[in-house]
């Protein structure tokens, strides 16, 4: 006995435990980067949203202060009244 399970002349067809965790090894590493640069863009995109609402904010107050040389008062509730006490 030769040790084969397989009759001679007969090739054996499959993919060996070693070559699938190969390829489940660079499927993770490749999950990963796609991830990361997902997130990479998520975060950008937020803080390029922030700065822009950061901006607006900016010239409404400066808007504000040409129109009535001043800037303007606290609000003493969620109405938005000014109470320059």
């Amino acid at each position: 006995m030769n040790g084969r399970l397989l009759p001679p002349g007969r090739a054996q067809r499959g993919a060996s435990l070693l070559e699938i965790a190969i390829v489940i090894v660079v499927l993770g590493v490749l999950t990963v980067l796609v991830a990361n640069v997902a997130t990479r863009h998520g975060r950008m995109r937020e803080e390029h949203a922030r700065r822009d609402l950061l901006e607006r904010a900016d010239d409404a107050i400066i808007a504000f202060a040409a129109a009535h040389d001043r800037l303007p008062c606290p609000a003493v509730d969620s109405a938005g009244d000014e109470d320059c006490g």
